[in-house]
């Protein structure tokens, strides 16, 4: 399949040390960005380690985004694939990636940029 896939390993971030571990604040915060990146949500899970961090998936109707927090780490990975079939999601999806980015402001990136075809 045409596509996109962005994938980050994050460390060192300089965010709240608390939002590493609320996924209240970012469930919230992820769906708004899956919106303001022009990608459809179909689906969503999120589930809460008790005392530490958090994992998700959301369903895209252009494929999906995963995260795995490690607050005592103080980091984060990072997955968004969409596919290019019957568009180009590529910006959309940058868009995406980088606003995850921006919420934890990690110091350290290791981040790879798959084209898929």
């Amino acid at each position: 399949m045409d596509g996109l896939h962005l994938i980050g390993d994050f460390s060192d971030c300089t965010c709240d040390s608390t939002l590493l571990i609320n996924l209240k604040n970012f469930e919230v915060f992820c769906l708004n960005a899956v919106n303001e990146s022009k990608l459809t949500s179909l689906n969503y899970i999120f589930y809460e380690f008790t005392g530490s961090g958090f994992t998700g998936a959301v369903i895209l109707a252009e494929s999906h985004l995963a995260i795995h927090t490690w607050p005592e780490k103080n980091g984060f990975t990072l997955d968004v694939y969409v596919c290019n079939y019957s568009q180009d999601n590529t910006e959309k999806a940058k868009r995406l990636f980088d606003l995850v980015i921006d919420y934890f402001k990690p110091n350290n990136k290791s981040i790879q940029y798959i084209i898929r075809n």
